[in-house]
Order: C-alpha cells, then sequence, then structure tokens
C-alpha cells in the first residue's frame, strides 16, 4: 500500500520540478 503514496509523492515532485524547470 506505501508503494501508492511513494508514486505520488514521486509524481507530485516530478511535476513541482517540471513546473520550476519551465
Amino acid at each position: 500500500m506505501a508503494s501508492i503514496y511513494w508514486h505520488r509523492y514521486v509524481i507530485t515532485c516530478k511535476s513541482t520540478f517540471g513546473t520550476l524547470a519551465l
């Protein structure tokens, strides 16, 4: 179950970094 939260966390981080990169 923790894997799901971990995936969400990673995706959120990627989205945040992606926005900052733009």
